[in-house]
């Protein structure tokens, strides 16, 4: 079977991404695949999550944070010795932020393993990494901010999908009382009031936003992972 890794810094990726996966590309969750993998328990990793799809497994894992990604991807590289097969493409997504390059951000965090860079991907230990900056977008709004993460491209897709644009008005009021532009995080905040989201977390939000996006406006979906990159992205990795 052909082993793929995807890491994402947090939770809330990993509810985003998930649905996008079995979705579009066709992977199904499978837990029986999860039970041999040689991760440290103690590791700076999430559980995995595991999904197949005909002969190809991809391992879904998270690092807690933005900033423990460079320890959790490490971990992964000093554990693959122990795997039977060696995966052939493992992704690491993160928030762009202020990052200019990421492709450099990840040759740097992996200098330890003296990775090489071909066609625009890393190859380590004959292994293709991929990296990908989230939140590339932009939202033509004066009222918010541009932040490039996560949070923007949900922002992103609720403004095409039409709840952003209704939220309008309210977004310009709350944007002049606090004198300050709105960010992501407080767009997506106002989307989980308006979509009547009662959870105790954004992530279950976020997983529930993409899911009905997907049953009820699959197309707004694949537009904005073209114009975002994303689609891309998975199609390298899922595809």
């Amino acid at each position: 079977m052909e082993l793929r890794i995807l890491l994402l810094e947090g939770k809330t990726d990993v509810n985003f991404f998930l649905p996008l996966v079995e979705h579009f590309y066709g992977f199904r969750e499978n837990g029986e695949a999860c039970k041999t993998l040689p991760f440290p328990r103690d590791s700076d990793l999430s559980r995995p999550i595991c999904l197949t799809k005909g002969e190809t497994l991809l391992i879904v894992l998270h690092a807690g944070g933005k900033d423990k990604i460079k320890k959790a991807l490490k971990v992964i590289f000093k554990a693959l010795n122990r795997f039977d097969e060696q995966p052939t493409i493992i992704g690491v997504a993160r928030d762009i932020d202020t990052e200019k390059d990421i492709l450099n951000w990840a040759k740097s965090t992996l200098g330890m393993f003296e990775p090489e860079v071909e066609d625009g991907y890393l190859v380590v230990k004959g292994i293709k990494v991929v990296p990908f900056g989230i939140g590339e977008v932009l939202i033509d709004d004066k009222n918010i901010e541009t932040k490039k993460e996560l949070e923007l491209l949900v922002a992103f897709l609720a403004k095409k999908e039409s709840t952003i644009s209704k939220l309008g008005g309210s977004i310009h009021k709350l944007s002049e009382d606090l004198r300050k532009k709105l960010t992501p995080k407080d767009i997506v905040h106002l989307l989980a009031i308006a979509k009547n989201y009662t959870g105790d977390s954004l992530s279950g939000l976020y997983r529930n936003f993409i899911e009905e996006l997907i049953r009820e406006n699959p197309e707004v979906v694949e537009e904005s992972l073209d114009e975002s990159g994303l689609k891309m992205f998975l199609d390298v990795l899922a595809g």
